[in-house]
């Protein structure tokens, strides 16, 4: 005991309980490590299957888009392309059918010919890139989001052509559809996130 020689009682004392508080200091320490892996691995979890969600979701309403456009293209071989009868068959559709904002037809040129609601016929749609990735490739196609908006809510255009026996296109069928009925599961698995979570969408 020559070493707490000229020490006090307290100091000793001291000096006791720390070398034994080191030990449960480590233990403490590595309880904590454990338990922040185990929070960061849920964490990992519920994002892979929030990934996974979302693109499942996105191409089942692909798919759903593509059998709804078939169907427009397919009315107008039905009504004998009568604006009128088109317009009202659309109107059916759009209310029938969740999550488009409208459903429209074009003609080879680009204009619009009948729509799901009253917008004046003979609007262009030429313009877009979409309607000229139709010209070019002859399958669906797929707008980009650029802030536009129908009835306050953000949409995003899908189309598809009627071609004829020649592979010539007869008409477009295109609808806008409402991103935030698109995304509402993805939204609201988004909140198991911790605050602050953040979900990026890309496509090819």
């Amino acid at each position: 005991m020559q070493q707490f020689v000229g020490t006090s009682l307290k100091t000793r004392l001291y000096l006791l309980v720390s070398v034994a508080f080191i030990p449960i200091a480590f233990l403490i320490f590595y309880i904590a490590e454990e338990q922040k892996a185990i929070e960061e691995d849920v964490i990992f979890q519920k994002t892979l299957a929030l990934a996974r969600a979302a693109a499942n979701q996105e191409d089942q309403e692909l798919e759903s888009t593509r059998n709804l456009l078939t169907l427009v293209a397919d009315l107008f071989t039905l009504v004998k392309g009568q604006p009128d009868k088109l317009s009202g068959l659309l109107a059916k559709l759009s209310r029938q059918f969740k999550g488009y904002e409208y459903i429209g037809i074009l003609n080879p040129d680009g204009q619009l010919m009948a729509g799901s609601e009253p917008p004046s016929a003979g609007q262009e749609y030429s313009d877009k890139a979409w309607f000229s990735a139709i010209l070019r490739n002859k399958e669906l196609a797929m707008g980009s989001y650029h802030g536009e908006h129908i009835n306050g809510e953000p949409v995003l255009y899908a189309a598809i052509p009627a071609l004829d026996n020649r592979r010539q296109i007869v008409v477009v069928a295109f609808a806008a559809l409402n991103l935030n009925w698109m995304n509402r599961t993805i939204f609201k698995r988004l909140a198991e996130l911790p605050e602050g979570s953040r979900l990026t969408l890309l496509d090819n």
